[in-house]
């Protein structure tokens, strides 16, 4: 049984790679509250932004709020596609 998920940061169908730098690794619920937009990486700090309002991590029992930890990082391009995405999404000017 597979119990873990490749999450593209900038999907397949927008153009997105299958380069390891641009997905991230997670379980089946992180994937999906991921593709539903409850959570994003802010390309600045990788720490984890939550949707306004939407579970907090706690409640997605997310267990660290920072990538800083990870040996290999995402592309920064692809965070930053990934939050101009949540941050127009959410009718907010883009930081990255």
């Amino acid at each position: 049984m597979d119990v873990l998920d490749a999450a593209h940061l900038c999907p397949k169908e927008e153009n997105g790679s299958d380069d390891p730098r641009n997905g991230l690794v997670l379980c089946a619920l992180h994937h999906r509250a991921f593709d539903a937009k409850l959570f994003v990486v802010d390309p600045e700090t990788t720490k984890i932004e939550f949707k306004a309002g939407g579970p907090r991590g706690d409640d997605l029992r997310i267990t660290r709020i920072s990538l800083a930890h990870l040996s290999s990082q995402p592309h920064r391009k692809a965070l930053e596609w990934r939050w101009a995405k949540w941050t127009a999404a959410r009718g907010e000017a883009a930081k990255a």
